[in-house]
Formats: structure tokens, sequence, C-alpha cells
């Protein structure tokens, strides 16, 4: 990943472990997971009470929400150029 995305302001923060509930941020915080062994990982607060945060994986929120348009050929392209473009693999 790029390391212009690698730095933290008022929604984002950089860390070395998992969210839990007592990682009370503001709805639409994201939480970016860092580790040398992986891809960074990011977390979505989605709970609009902050004193219960509820924590899920971007990647699951996309996956979840673009479900129907993985059926639509020109987006999927778009996706795999993309994906493979990133990551100089094309």
């Amino acid at each position: 990943m790029d390391d212009q995305f690698l730095h933290e302001n008022d929604n984002v923060a950089i860390r070395h472990g998992l969210p839990t509930k007592i990682s009370r941020e503001a709805y639409g915080f994201q939480w970016h997971l860092v580790s040398k062994l992986e891809t960074t990982r990011i977390y979505i607060q989605t709970s609009k009470d902050e004193k219960n945060p509820r924590w899920i994986p971007w990647a699951k929120m996309l996956e979840l929400v673009y479900f129907e348009k993985s059926r639509d050929p020109v987006f999927m392209e778009e996706c795999i150029t993309r994906y493979l473009r990133e990551n100089k693999l094309s």
C-alpha cells in the first residue's frame, strides 16, 4: 500500500492491534491495522453510539454493499484492472 495512505487524521488511526469494544471512536472512524506480515486491514466503526462501538472489516462491508455489482462484467473488469495495477501484477 502506498505510504500516502498510511497517516493519521481526524477520521483514521494507524494501529497494530484489533479494535475492541473499548475502542470508542466516532461513527465512520477508520482503524487501519498495520502489520509487517500482511496487508493493512481496515475496520470501520458503524455504530452512531460511541459508547457501544461496532467495528466491521471494511472489506466485508464492501463485499455486502457491492454484491450485486459482482455480476456486472464492466465493474468487475475495472476492479480487476485496478487491483492488478495497484499490486504491480499487470
